[in-house]
């Protein structure tokens, strides 16, 4: 991955559309394939999860619903997050999550006494 920055527009759904200068610092897939160790559990339905960290130190969380079927759409949901705590507020605790944690390198753990 580059070091440079960029401009990105995110298009969605349930907000404005996000427009930013920054860089793509983590993304992660399922997929369709059963056979696939990141099988989404649907048919024809899988997600993709993006992680953007703005020039002026925001995050930029966006998660995609994806289809394969006719007569359905994609998802898009997306939320800017001032710190590693709200990444993980809207990713949540799955697995494609941790895959986005672990290559941002955010650390999601909680310490037990």
């Amino acid at each position: 991955m580059s070091d440079e920055c960029r401009k990105y527009l995110i298009e969605q759904d349930d907000g404005p559309d996000l427009q930013f200068t920054g860089k793509r610092i983590a993304s992660a897939a399922s997929s369709t394939d059963r056979q696939s160790g990141i099988y989404s559990g649907q048919v024809g339905n899988w997600d993709e999860l993006e992680l953007y960290r703005t020039s002026a130190g925001n995050f930029v969380c966006v998660i995609e619903n994806r289809t394969a079927w006719q007569g359905e759409r994609n998802v898009r949901r997306a939320t800017v997050a001032n710190d590693a705590k709200a990444v993980i507020n809207f990713f949540g605790q799955g697995w494609l999550a941790k895959m986005i944690y672990d290559e941002a390198g955010i650390e999601n753990v909680q310490n037990v006494a």
